[in-house]
Parts: structure tokens; sequence; C-alpha cells
């Protein structure tokens, strides 16, 4: 994976130090020796230049670069509802979080993830929200054919829960 570490572009890999495999930045370029040399790096073996990383830097790379690709995934599916001109309103309440209001008093909320986990929240006439898991885990890849599935369904609240008209389906 290739990242901008503090002005220097380099890629994530690792490092063997006294038998052990190190997280390590590997330089690819900088806008001059200075930024490079600010950054950490060093010359690791004749020619090689590297950052090896602590434990804690580390984790706040991956923590970010996954964060940031979390963050893309939920833009492109934002996009592709509004593309295809889903009811209701939708947005992003978290990096990775989709708010989806399909109807007046029913939304879903999309986490997005490598596996998508959807949520359904409802209000019964009395007021009070309700929260289903309506599945462990989705494909990310097959996302947008369930979420058009449930764009084209009509719920309804009953006494026994969320009732889906297009397929006669009871959320409990």
């Amino acid at each position: 994976m290739e990242i901008n570490y503090k002005g220097v572009l380099c890629r994530l890999g690792t490092y063997r130090v006294i038998g052990e495999d190190k997280p390590t930045l590997y330089y690819i370029s900088a806008p001059d020796d200075e930024t490079m040399y600010k950054a950490g790096f060093e010359e690791l073996h004749y020619g090689l230049w590297g950052k090896i990383l602590t434990d804690e830097e580390y984790k706040e790379i991956t923590n970010i670069e996954v964060e940031k690709e979390l963050n893309t995934l939920s833009n492109e599916l934002i996009s592709k509802m509004k593309k295809n001109k889903f009811k209701g309103t939708y947005k992003i309440i978290e990096n990775n979080t989709i708010e989806w209001k399909i109807q007046e008093n029913i939304r879903i909320e999309i986490l997005v993830d490598y596996d998508d986990v959807i949520d359904f929240y409802y209000k019964d006439p009395s007021g009070n929200e309700h929260r289903h898991d309506r599945s462990d885990d989705y494909p990310h890849s097959n996302i947008m054919e369930l979420l058009s599935d449930y764009n084209n369904s009509k719920f309804e609240v009953k006494e026994k829960g969320l009732f889906r008209k297009k397929y006669k389906l009871f959320i409990k």
C-alpha cells in the first residue's frame, strides 16, 4: 500500500531486524531530502531508504488508511444511490455509516465495510423506535442489488413488527 507519510510518498512493508519482521515504510519520493530526514527515514541498507515503525505508528497509519478506504466506499455507495434515484433521503452519518430514510417512519442504517451490515429502525404507532438487525453480513459487492430491492418495496408498521409488502416479509 502506498501512502503519504509526513510529506514523503512511501510503501508500507516489512524489514527484518534481528530475526524479526518489523513494519517499515519504504521511501519512494519526497519534495526534498530535508522532508525525508524530518519524517525519520534513514538508510537501512546501502541504497535502501526506509523508516522502521513503532507499534503505535503502525497502528495509527493502518487505522487512517482503513478509515479513508471505508469513507471512499460510503461515498461511492451514496453516489450510486443518487444515480439510481433512490427514494427518501440518505446521508453519511459517520465515516462508514449511511442513514437512509426510506419512508417517514422507517430508516435503514448501512454499516459500510468489506461485509456490510444493515439495520432497520422503525417507529410504532405510539412513536417508539425499534431496531431490527436485518442481516449479519452482505458482501459489499452485492449491496446495491439488495438496496435496489428495498427501494422498490413498500414497508408498513404493524402490531407484529415491520412488514415489507413486496415479499410479505415480517421483520420483528
